[in-house]
C-alpha cells in the first residue's frame, strides 16, 4: 500500500476513535498526556529494537508513528507538513552532497 495512502486513512481510523473514552483521555486532555504516551512508545521501542525480534520492533514503531499521529492532530500538524518538512531536508543533504563534488575539500 501507498504510504500517503495509508497515512490518509490513519487520519480517519484516529478521527474516528475520539469517541472511545481511553482515545478521547489522549487527545483532549493537556498535552502532557499524549506526549507521556509517546515517551513511553519511544522507550519501548528502544527496549524492542535491543532486545527484542523483527516482529516485536514493528509492533513497537507502529505503536509510536501512531501515537504520533494523534499528538500531531492534537497540534494542528498534517501529514503534509511532515512530508514537506522532509523533503527540504532531502534537498539540503542533496546539495551538500553535490556542492562537496563540485569542491573537494583540501587536505
Amino acid at each position: 500500500m501507498e504510504v500517503n495512502k495509508l497515512m490518509e486513512e490513519l487520519v480517519e481510523v484516529i478521527k474516528d476513535r475520539k469517541e472511545d473514552i481511553i482515545f478521547s483521555y489522549l487527545f483532549e486532555e493537556e498535552p502532557d498526556k499524549i506526549l507521556k504516551k509517546i515517551g513511553e512508545k519511544s522507550s519501548e521501542v528502544i527496549i524492542a529494537c535491543k532486545n527484542a525480534s523483527k516482529e516485536e520492533q514493528v509492533h513497537e514503531i507502529s505503536d509510536l508513528i501512531y501515537n504520533l499521529m494523534v499528538l500531531m492532530m492534537k497540534q494542528d500538524i498534517e501529514i503534509e507538513n511532515v512530508i514537506e518538512e522532509l523533503g527540504k531536508r532531502r534537498k539540503m543533504t542533496l546539495n551538500k552532497k553535490s556542492t562537496k563534488s563540485v569542491y573537494p575539500s583540501i587536505h
